[in-house]
């Protein structure tokens, strides 16, 4: 095994890379959602990744078993984490600006992820928590200003499938962290890869038996999936989005608390800033300079204080 030192290291790493995985994904979800419905959509992008990590894993005989009262963890929590939240989740971000789904979803994880953890008794709670947690919130209400002044005039408005979406996103964030809290216990005594490959097959099943049952899939439908635009951003959400993203995380979850490994959410919204001026020529605004320094030094204050709720065991 590595020192201690050198696996907080890697930890450290496994955080920033899954920022960029999960940070870089809006694009291709976008992509996708203009040609297939959502459920299947989500559902390909799920069952896939976890049929091709289970292959791999099968054939370099890494496979390993999961005992009756790990499953009675493991498929709830799957189900929430894969086939609630990110079907809600694709669903309502066809019904309002992408920026106030960002914002609904985004902060309803940092915030519930820090409640499940606190009522499970995973980690004890703490203030100064709290303060780096209520910093990166504001950092992203400042990030996407804009987007989530329109809140209150939506959930105001008599436009019920808005406010409707605007609950189902706020409904699947809290699932989501729900069933992270919950398999913890069975991804700390699990290698990372074992519980991504269970949980992103389970999940991707329950979303494609929910198209099914929902949605109307056609010859068409299929088709569109091997246009070249369509395709590349299925293959980009399948590799970087769930293969690597979801097997980060679940290396994460047996290292760090919960609501530490759910900083993500104040230091995604930056990275995508930040390849949106890279790559699309987007201005950066002062606004959005000063939203980033708020979520960074949010994720920085409540992560010191998450060190205090890691063991050196937790590395050996």
């Amino acid at each position: 095994m590595f020192p201690v030192a050198s696996q907080k290291r890697l930890a450290t790493v496994a955080f920033w890379l899954l920022c960029l995985s999960w940070g870089s994904t809006y694009v291709a979800i976008k992509q996708g959602l203009e040609a297939l419905p959502p459920f299947f959509y989500a559902g390909l992008r799920f069952a896939l990744a976890g049929l091709v990590l289970g292959v791999w894993m099968f054939f370099r005989g890494n496979l390993t078993r999961l005992e009756k009262p790990d499953w009675l963890r493991v498929v709830p929590a799957s189900l929430f984490m894969i086939t609630v939240n990110y079907g809600l989740l694709n669903w309502g971000i066809e019904r309002v600006d992408s920026g106030l789904s960002a914002v609904v979803n985004l902060a309803t994880v940092a915030i519930s992820m820090l409640g499940f953890s606190l009522a499970y008794r995973q980690e004890p709670f703490a203030w100064t928590k709290a303060v780096g947690i209520g910093t990166g919130v504001l950092g992203l209400g400042l990030l996407l200003g804009p987007s989530a002044a329109s809140l209150g005039q939506q959930l105001a408005s008599s436009r019920p499938a808005e406010e409707l979406a605007i609950i189902a996103i706020a409904l699947g964030s809290s699932c989501y962290s729900w069933g992270t809290v919950l398999v913890r216990p069975v991804a700390l005594r699990h290698p990372a890869i074992t519980m991504s490959a269970v949980q992103m097959m389970i999940g991707g099943i329950g979303l494609l038996a929910l198209s099914g049952a929902t949605e109307t899939i056609r010859l068409d439908t299929w088709r569109q999936i091997f246009a070249p635009t369509i395709f590349g951003s299925l293959m980009y959400l399948v590799v970087v989005g769930s293969l690597l993203g979801f097997t980060l995380y679940q290396y994460l979850l047996k290292r760090w608390p919960s609501s530490r490994v759910a900083l993500y959410t104040f230091v995604s919204p930056v990275i995508a800033v930040m390849l949106g001026s890279l790559l699309f020529g987007e201005t950066i605004t002062g606004r959005e300079v000063g939203a980033a320094f708020l979520m960074l030094f949010g994720a920085y204050v409540a992560g010191q204080l998450g060190r205090a709720g890691v063991t050196k065991k937790a590395y050996e």
